[in-house]
């Protein structure tokens, strides 16, 4: 039986122990342990790094995408919302992290 977990950092935590925290774009910023941010957390929701092509899935399936205020507008990130029914059971995300961490590499090229 898989493990639930109600918030989305015990969610990481449990696959990902080595992962940490810093305040990030009004949230939290969510590294693996070589540094990388793959995810955001912000009011209770958990948000992934998309990259060109995984962005188009997250749009098509409405997954919401992380923005922010700044002094001059508003922000829109490559962070989208993942379904606490995704990421509440820990075999999503034993599945998919290395997928983010990787998104995360590639976003940057």
């Amino acid at each position: 039986m898989s493990e639930v977990n109600s918030t989305p950092l015990n969610a990481i935590k449990a696959v990902m122990p080595l992962a940490y925290t810093r305040p990030m774009f009004g949230g939290i910023g969510v590294f693996s342990e070589n540094k990388i941010m793959f995810a955001l957390i912000h009011n209770g929701n958990l948000y992934v790094k998309s990259t060109s092509e995984s962005e188009k899935e997250y749009i098509r399936q409405n997954y919401e995408r992380y923005s922010y205020d700044k002094k001059k507008g508003t922000n829109k990130t490559k962070y989208f919302s993942l379904p606490k029914e995704v990421y509440e059971n820990n075999c999503h995300l034993k599945k998919n992290y290395h997928r983010y961490c990787e998104f995360s590499i590639n976003g940057k090229k």
